[in-house]
């Protein structure tokens, strides 16, 4: 039998002793006939509890008790990024951006943090609903780098977003593997080498060329891959102006402007550039 000593309180409440250690709590009854070990939670669970009560107590509109509810977390758990990037998202959207700001220098300069990449990414998303997409991109080229796939596609599409296609393309690659069988990864990859193609950004006709060959090739796996109606609309779609541009056979243009119309008929963008490439086609 494992014999161990520690301090002993009673607890009135309850009438009983509780031994306390540093790592949990043993209660007795007074007449030690029975004990009940206490475990602590673990951090993440605890982080995970608080995010979804306050995000139950924002939708509600209790708005500052949701930050009260995730700061009283954070002294239980200090070093969790997700909690911080959290109250960072709703304070921004309570218009105390100072604060937000003032927590993100915080983060920035304590090497403890976890997942500390999130507080960045919820204060550049942010930004980027503002309209302000200057902002973003300083707190986007500071960003520490994400290890799991799912935030390395949030980071991709911040700097899509953001209009740093460059950045987003060069993510996107790095991760391919990652993101391959993620059906809205593959899109957002292959809108981004449309971006990339445009005149803005390159001159050189074989570049854009070969970027909106890339392009076609991914949207046609994002097609198989996805189940989602109005994504496969939308990769159509993106597939019938990319063949339009590579002057591909027009059976193979009319097939994918079908595809998106069958399933978005009322798509007002899908019949405006349909009726524009027919005109051109006549």
């Amino acid at each position: 039998m494992l014999a161990y000593s520690c301090p002993q309180l009673y607890h009135p409440t309850v009438q009983s002793y509780v031994c306390i250690t540093g790592l949990f709590k043993v209660q007795f009854d007074a007449g030690r006939s029975y004990f009940r070990v206490i475990l602590p939670a673990h951090p993440q669970h605890v982080v995970i509890n608080a995010v979804r009560e306050s995000a139950h107590l924002w939708a509600i509109g209790e708005r500052h008790a949701a930050v009260a509810n995730l700061e009283a977390a954070t002294r239980r758990v200090p070093h969790a990024g997700a909690l911080l990037a959290q109250i960072i998202e709703y304070k921004m959207t309570l218009g105390e951006s100072q604060a937000a700001e003032s927590l993100l220098a915080s983060v920035e300069a304590n090497p403890l943090i976890s997942d500390k990449h999130l507080p960045y990414l919820a204060l550049a998303r942010v930004f980027l609903d503002q309209q302000n997409p200057r902002r973003a991109s300083e707190i986007l080229a500071r960003v520490p780098p994400p290890a799991r796939a799912e935030d390395v596609v949030e980071l991709a599409l911040l700097y899509k977003r953001s209009g740093r296609y460059q950045q987003a393309h060069k993510i996107f690659a790095a991760n391919y593997d990652l993101i391959k069988d993620n059906p809205k990864a593959v899109h957002e990859y292959a809108q981004t080498k449309y971006k990339l193609s445009e005149p803005s950004q390159t001159r050189d006709f074989s570049t854009r060329k070969r970027l909106i060959r890339d392009e076609v090739e991914l949207l046609r796996r994002a097609i198989q891959l996805s189940d989602n109606d109005v994504r496969c609309a939308w990769c159509w779609y993106d597939l019938a102006r990319a063949l339009a541009w590579l002057r591909s056979p027009a059976t193979e243009v009319l097939q994918a402007y079908s595809k998106a119309l069958e399933l978005l008929p009322d798509e007002p963008r899908f019949k405006e550039s349909y009726e524009s490439w027919r005109q051109r086609n006549r």
